[in-house]
């Protein structure tokens, strides 16, 4: 019995080990992961020219809430919170909810959630060099890889590409850290007068 113990406390520090030392060697992106709240600006673009750009809001609360308020070419927020995700357009004054399980890997930023531990679980490669790094999902459903630029500590650019080809680029600025936020900056705020629900 207690070789037995001793084998699963062993298996528990080296499991424990491997996923820590999966981000040790790349300080910048163990920093951003591990932040637990941050704003920022952001310009979205793609590589097919004709696709529109995006310019909008970044909101992020760890583990559960992320908020994309997307200004340009028409008014869109993207609202995730612990059960559900809303994508919410004022132009056509329409929000559909959907349930979190059903669709969140189908949202590239939402990746930016994971913890420094959820990284080591979720992706198959990460190589860093100086202030970039490349990280490879095992699940390439959505995205095949992401690249994040860092200037010092201080993440700068994001570009990934997803399954079917389409390769973004997102710009960030104005990146701020946060104290705790309220989980209802993350709720649907029924501003538009058709809610459809895709559950």
């Amino acid at each position: 019995m207690q070789n037995k113990n001793f084998f699963l406390i062993s298996l528990l520090i080296i499991s424990n080990f491997s996923l820590a030392s999966c981000l040790e060697s790349h300080k910048n992106l163990k920093n951003f992961f591990n932040l637990k709240s941050f704003s920022a600006d952001f310009q979205q673009t793609f590589y097919d020219s004709n696709t529109d750009k995006f310019d909008g809001n970044i909101i992020l609360e760890k583990p559960h809430y992320l908020k994309l308020i997307m200004k340009q070419p028409g008014r869109t927020d993207l609202i995730i919170n612990e059960k559900s995700v809303y994508r919410v357009d004022y132009d056509f004054d329409q929000a559909v909810k959907y349930k979190k399980e059903n669709i969140i890997n189908q949202v590239p930023a939402a990746f930016l959630l994971l913890g420094a531990k959820d990284i080591c679980k979720t992706f198959e490669k990460i190589t860093c060099t100086k202030d970039i790094c490349f990280i490879k999902p095992k699940d390439t459903s959505y995205l095949t890889s992401i690249n994040l630029i860092f200037n010092k500590t201080v993440l700068k650019e994001i570009s990934y590409i997803n399954s079917f080809g389409d390769e973004a680029f997102i710009l960030l600025s104005n990146f701020q850290l946060k104290s705790e936020l309220s989980p209802a900056l993350f709720s649907y705020n029924q501003e538009v007068t058709e809610l459809i629900v895709l559950e």
